[in-house]
């Protein structure tokens, strides 16, 4: 395949200036170049959030508009799935085969962007989206064969650097490809001539626009519906979309021609990380495990001051004084914090800490045992204290997220404590509890879930009120088919009443969007359309 070698030296440059980075692409990089330019459009069209004016032709002054806010939906998906497809085009036509792992991969990126598909957004989709970035840009690394080796957290470490650092080592492919495109076959003077040649068109294309539509109604139907969606576009956002997407495209191919030419994506080997790590384990067993001694020593002090007061919620009884509220949240977020430190405090604690011949020293082994034992029982605390409120007053979103973070730290403090007694690689479990936690509760429909069990605790009697305008305000489309089942199981009820007018808010507040020509299609959710459903909105 013939190539061209493009070098970026400067005008001007001393006799013997220092050589510069050497790029071998072919008209083919100039395509893609292009074509990376459209998919950066998409990321800042597709995926980041939009507004939408709505009019209001109905309102009491004749008139007025709404200003609705659109977080992405299936726009996600499809960007995804268009920014693999290009990959996975550029690879193969670059020679590249793709391992089955890659393949398997790129099938495990698109169903961790399904929740974007079926759920309105919640913040856990917004750790999802980070996470699916984050591992588009690793799943790069499969491609090209280049995932480090070694233990398998100092190879995920050392490959998530070299996928960082490889498209800055190879800042100039776009450039040189975009070069090679304009370059060939005089290809920019073509180019600058096409623009030329429309621009003198222009008025004869119009007027020849202008006849058809006077002679034809179906014809002028369709240049009026054109011209409606011109008028509505927003130039300016499209403008610095176009702008913003340089940038992307700039990385986006350097990415894939570091890792289609092994081109600096092998820039830090895991060796040179674990000597690394190696240089800062200097600190003494017997300095660190004192620190360590005293922290257990304080919370053994705690529990036993607290004594029947913080372990009355594991037998579910209220302590003396305290409402469910006061007891729930005294102490809850602290005893959750206190957790996230003692993690924190670990992870220092074993990267600093000296090396004996079988590992850590014993003395450090024991006290961080200790420590990862109490602090189970300290989230054990806290998740039954919010287990006792949740119990009474029900599930937030708030809440939900806190019992989750809580639920994760204790597997991982579970992992910790078990590496005590037993060597194994425990970055592997994990950064496997990590993704399995981000894409679980982004696929169990947390707003969904909230609804659905505080309205069925309160139809069975569990809790002896459901806050209907938290469901109805906070949780939005996914609170929907609840409500409507609350309306409907508890017709004579002041609270089915609430949901019955919620309902009815709901419709208001969706119809006009619907009249405006319905929601962008790239914030289109399944369940937004579940719900519009039931509330009877007509698109």
């Amino acid at each position: 395949m013939s190539s061209e070698a493009l070098t970026d030296t400067p005008l001007g440059a001393a006799t013997s200036p220092a050589p510069r980075h050497r790029y071998e692409v072919t008209a083919r990089d100039g395509v893609f170049a292009a074509v990376l330019l459209v998919v950066g459009y998409a990321w800042w069209d597709w995926v980041q959030p939009r507004s939408q004016t709505v009019p209001l032709p109905n309102t009491a002054d004749g008139g007025g508009v709404i200003y609705k806010a659109w977080p992405s939906g299936v726009g996600v998906a499809a960007f995804f799935v268009l920014a693999l497809g290009v990959s996975i085009a550029y690879y193969r036509l670059s020679g590249v085969r793709l391992s089955r792992t890659a393949w398997l991969g790129a099938a495990a990126l698109l169903v961790a962007t399904g929740p974007f598909v079926l759920y309105t957004p919640t913040p856990f989709h917004v750790l999802l989206g980070m996470g699916v970035t984050a591992g588009f840009v690793m799943w790069h690394a499969l491609v090209s064969r280049s995932a480090a080796g070694g233990t398998f957290g100092v190879a995920l470490v050392a490959t998530a650097l070299n996928q960082v650092i490889a498209p800055f080592r190879n800042i100039g492919a776009w450039w040189a490809g975009l070069s090679v495109g304009l370059r060939g076959r005089h290809r920019s003077t073509q180019v600058v001539a096409t623009i030329v040649a429309l621009v003198v068109a222009a008025p004869v294309i119009l007027l020849v626009i202008w006849l058809l539509s006077a002679a034809d109604a179906g014809f002028a139907g369709l240049v009026q519906r054109l011209t409606t969606a011109l008028a509505n576009l927003n130039i300016g956002r499209v403008f610095w979309q176009c702008v913003f997407a340089i940038p992307f495209a700039i990385f986006a191919a350097a990415l894939l021609y570091a890792n289609a030419r092994h081109s600096g994506e092998a820039t830090v080997p895991p060796d040179a990380l674990s000597r690394a790590g190696r240089t800062v384990q200097k600190a003494p067993a017997v300095a660190l495990a004192a620190p360590l001694a005293l922290l257990d020593l304080i919370y053994v002090v705690f529990f036993v001051a607290m004594g029947s007061y913080l372990f009355s919620a594991f037998a579910g009884r209220l302590p003396a004084g305290y409402t469910y509220a006061d007891y729930a949240r005294r102490g809850f977020f602290e005893l959750a914090g206190v957790a996230a430190l003692n993690a924190l405090v670990l992870a220092v604690t074993y990267a600093i800490a000296a090396r004996g011949d079988h590992g850590l020293p014993k003395v450090l082994k024991v006290c961080g045992a200790v420590l990862s034992g109490l602090t189970l029982l300290l989230i054990a605390t806290a998740v039954s204290k919010m287990v006792m409120y949740v119990n009474q007053y029900g599930l937030t979103l708030l809440r939900l997220m806190t019992l989750a973070g809580l639920a994760v730290l204790a597997v991982l403090f579970g992992l910790v404590l078990a590496r005590h007694f037993h060597r194994f690689d425990v970055s592997r479990p994990v950064f496997a509890v990590l993704v399995v936690a981000l894409v679980g509760l982004a696929w169990a429909n947390p707003s969904g879930l909230i609804a659905r069990y505080n309205i069925d605790r309160y139809l069975n009697g569990g809790i002896a009120q459901v806050d209907v305008a938290y469901l109805a305000d906070n949780l939005g489309d996914a609170s929907v088919p609840a409500l409507a089942d609350l309306a409907a199981r508890a017709p004579s009820s002041q609270v089915a009443q609430q949901a019955a007018q919620a309902l009815t808010d709901y419709a208001a507040d969706a119809q006009p969007v619907a009249d405006a020509g319905g929601v962008p299609w790239m914030a289109w959710t399944w369940q937004l359309a579940h719900a519009w459903r039931i509330a009877g909105v007509h698109g």
